[in-house]
């Protein structure tokens, strides 16, 4: 793996951490745009920003659970049973919220990729 793709991921799991705590969740998106403009490997930013929303997003709440004591699953069991999912699904709620995190980022990373593809300059014969 290149050393662009490890930077990427780290850089935009700690924005996306940091502005998910500040309530910006849909800021994933801008960070993959970011990555998908700054990695020339359309693939390699894609995956990069999926890894990079998941971290961003599950970071947070790991931190909440084991470092702050804060009842993570109680919260994540009542929204699911909030939205009709019932108290066992709680798990897959939480699944459910870090996809989400995967495909806004990576869609932000699609968007990134063709807009350095526009861009670039194109060569005349």
């Amino acid at each position: 793996m290149k050393r662009s793709y490890v930077l990427a991921t780290l850089l935009g799991a700690a924005v996306i951490w940091a502005t998910t705590l500040l309530g910006l969740w849909w800021f994933a998106l801008v960070v993959g745009v970011v990555i998908g403009l700054a990695i020339d490997d359309a693939p390699g930013a894609v995956g990069s920003a999926g890894v990079a929303g998941v971290l961003g997003w599950a970071l947070p709440l790991l931190w909440q659970a084991f470092v702050l004591k804060q009842p993570v699953w109680t919260t994540a069991t009542i929204f699911a049973d909030a939205l009709g999912f019932g108290i066992q699904q709680a798990l897959e709620f939480t699944a459910a919220t870090l996809f989400a995190a995967l495909v806004l980022c990576e869609a932000g990373a699609w968007v990134g990729t063709a807009l350095r593809l526009l861009t670039r300059p194109t060569a005349r014969a």
